[in-house]
């Protein structure tokens, strides 16, 4: 486990561990569960889900949760 001094030390952490999450969003919409692919400083992700990709923009993101 690595040292995380800032909050993109943490999604980089489990981007590369390929941990799954569950991306909840603002108003009530489904979470999202996958594996982040990639991510900007603007917390915009890229996820890995079943289905296929999908983009997620920062801005509607309510909380990211390790997935069980």
């Amino acid at each position: 486990m690595q040292t995380i001094d800032r909050p993109l030390d943490l999604l980089n952490e489990i981007k590369v561990d390929e941990k799954r999450v569950s991306v909840e969003m603002k108003g009530n919409k489904e979470p999202i569960l996958g594996k982040i692919c990639a991510f900007d400083i603007h917390i915009n992700l890229v996820i890995k889900t079943d289905k296929g990709m999908k983009f997620v923009r920062g801005g509607v993101i309510e909380t990211i949760s390790p997935a069980d």
